[in-house]
């Protein structure tokens, strides 16, 4: 018997072993045939066939659904087909620790694409020390191209020269540099970066993110700075391989930049079309600075000095004259903390701020305002750091409030918290180099020469001529030759409405980075932004804009009846025949008359602007805004 048993043994374990190893085998082959489905999936990819690479990644996922290399094979095929929302559901299937940077890259792709710019930045900066490490070069790509779209152009020329030390990607990196110096409105560095980019051959990895400098735009900057046998060469790339008008219209830059009025004049005439289909195009040429128009447009250049559009930037040494408190200020949240200016010997205002028993100092740099309703000043301590001051000057407020108190000149800047969350921050706001830079944009007509105090520009103290209309140094140029009634070689808002027009208001005239809603409170105060809600605005064909109303040359007018009559122009029950002839308009800005126009049934012919435009207050202190959204109000 005991042999038998020994036999019967061996024959089960046999039986086992044969159990093990055919379930391995299973195994091995299920397993392998996944890897081959992966392998295959991404071959197919890469040759371009998308579908074949989908059925394999979802073959995979049908028998095993959290397969890591299949969702993120099948999410980035989703990504790369346009179902953003497919590609970020199934990134979030494989998880953020499982993400590897090539899923990091295409899942904030996926984000930007699908209006979610902060949430993809998230994603592409990483998290901690590690994001840095993990960052591959072209997400450094998308970052840069991120902080551009989000104006934070600090941090993208930061990330680009990052991407610069890359082998392979020095010229992304320096196109990207190019890009961001142009935004600083620094056209000499930029046509320099873009010129570099072209000495080097990106790598075989970085070819499909290669970011090729358009000539006609490397023209552009080259001849903004006088630099025309470079610019020549660029066009020549474009006008070799045919007739093109835009480049015609660059090359009579350089012919009038060399003063060769007759091939000027030769391509001017060949670039008309273009000229007239673009008359709010920037001429790329130098600035001249506002008192460069006078001897020719007297009339607008003095309205437009005497308006405050061309002060509305003061730097330091302009603050000479600024009437500053006689005695301390108590913040208005806190009687303990004082705010004390002053002027030291060298003529220079400083803000002394004491709170909790401590003192802070910052001196003032810039101030911002026209001076007329609100100054606000700008400053930096002693290390530099930049600060929005928390006491402004409030020219306008005199005598008591509703409730008979007196109203203080001296008030807190407009945005700023009533009760800081530290004593340092009764000083004022902090300030990133990024925002003082905006706040120069809306105050200045180019920021370099306000900063540096040189060029023409840097006599101009706020907005110029130049800001609307471009810089004129061809438009000096063409009258030299002759040449300005073919082409002034200036940028003319006069000769365009609608869009157009509100989007270069809109510059200052609109919040910058945020959106505002329609129920915001604080709406009223971005007027370029407001006015396109309205139906007048909607229905007037491209005919109403900013101009429509406002004199760009002047402040606007404080009487009702002289926009009233606008109004009236198109919701008169009158025809235009009878109409005043305060109504007469410039050609291009005449509003259509048409059958259905809708008359007030409450006052046909007064009272339009305190109805249908009231003014606001509270949105800054001790000012009121017009609501530009022009309608009906319930309330």
């Amino acid at each position: 018997m005991r042999p038998r048993a020994w036999i019967v043994r061996g024959m089960l374990l046999l039986a086992v072993l044969g159990g093990v190893a055919a379930a391995g085998w299973a195994w091995w082959t299920r397993s392998g045939r996944a890897a081959d489905a992966i392998v295959l999936g991404r071959a197919a990819l890469d040759r371009g066939d998308r579908d074949e690479a989908a059925r394999l990644a979802r073959q995979r996922l049908k028998a095993e659904p959290q397969d890591p290399d299949a969702l993120r094979l099948l999410a980035r095929i989703s990504y790369q087909q346009g179902r953003d929302d497919v590609a970020l559901a199934l990134f979030n299937r494989l998880g953020a620790e499982a993400l590897q940077p090539e899923d990091r890259y295409f899942l904030g792709l996926a984000l930007a694409r699908s209006g979610k710019l902060q949430s993809a930045m998230r994603v592409w900066q990483g998290d901690g020390k590690t994001g840095a490490q993990t960052r591959t070069p072209a997400i450094l790509v998308e970052l840069v191209r991120g902080y551009f779209r989000r104006d934070e152009l600090d941090e993208a020329s930061r990330t680009a020269e990052t991407l610069l030390r890359r082998p392979g990607w020095e010229s992304q990196a320096l196109a990207l540099l190019g890009m961001i110096a142009l935004q600083l409105n620094d056209p000499g560095r930029a046509a320099d970066y873009w010129l570099r980019s072209e000495r080097f051959e990106p790598s075989p990895t970085s070819t499909s993110l290669r970011l090729e400098i358009a000539p006609m735009d490397l023209a552009r900057a080259l001849l903004r700075v006088g630099r025309v046998r470079e610019a020549t060469d660029q066009l020549r790339k474009v006008l070799d391989h045919g007739p093109d008008p835009e480049a015609s219209w660059l090359m009579g830059r350089v012919h009038l930049q060399q003063k060769d009025w007759s091939a000027a004049r030769a391509d001017l005439e060949a670039a008309s079309a273009y000229r007239e289909a673009n008359p709010m195009a920037r001429d790329p040429g130098p600035y001249v600075g506002s008192a460069s128009c006078a001897p020719c447009h007297n009339r607008e250049y003095r309205s437009q000095q005497a308006s405050r559009h061309s002060r509305t930037f003061f730097r330091d040494v302009d603050l000479a004259r600024l009437e500053l408190p006689e005695s301390p200020v108590r913040d208005p949240s806190d009687s303990t903390v004082v705010h004390k200016l002053v002027r030291s010997q060298d003529g220079l205002v400083h803000q002394q701020t004491e709170a909790d028993g401590k003192v802070f100092e910052a001196v003032v740099r810039y101030a911002f305002g026209s001076g007329d309703r609100g100054l606000t000043p700008v400053g930096r301590d002693a290390n530099g750091r930049a600060y929005e001051l928390r006491i402004s000057d409030y020219p306008e407020c005199h005598g008591d409030d509703s409730a008979g108190r007196p109203v203080a000149r001296w008030d807190i800047t407009a945005g700023h918290p009533r009760t800081p969350r530290k004593p340092e921050e009764y000083l004022g706001r902090p300030l990133t180099e990024n925002q003082v830079r905006r706040c120069l944009f809306c105050h200045v007509t180019d920021i370099k020469a306000a900063v540096d105090r040189t060029g023409p520009c840097g006599m101009d103290r706020g907005i110029g001529c130049e800001r609307c209309h471009g810089p004129g140094g061809n438009h000096l140029l063409a009258i030299e030759g002759k040449l300005v009634e073919l082409d002034p070689a200036i940028a003319r808002p006069t000769h365009t409405s609608g869009a157009p027009i509100v989007k270069l208001c809109g510059q200052c005239h609109s919040p910058r980075g945020i959106t505002v809603a329609r129920d915001d409170p604080a709406a009223p105060r971005f007027q370029a932004t407001t006015l396109t809600w309205s139906r007048c605005y909607t229905e007037s064909q491209n005919a109403l804009d900013c101009t429509t109303c406002h004199d760009p040359h002047r402040n606007a007018s404080t009487s009702k009846p002289d926009y009233e009559v606008r109004c009236l122009e198109c919701h008169s029950p009158a025809d235009r025949a009878r109409l005043p002839a305060a109504l007469s308009r410039p050609q291009n800005h005449a509003m259509r008359l048409d059958a259905n126009r809708t008359v007030c049934p409450v006052n046909p012919s007064t009272g339009c602007i305190d109805c249908h435009m009231p003014t606001v207050a509270g949105i800054v202190p001790h000012s009121t805004f017009t609501d530009h959204n022009i309608r009906v109000h319930r309330d």
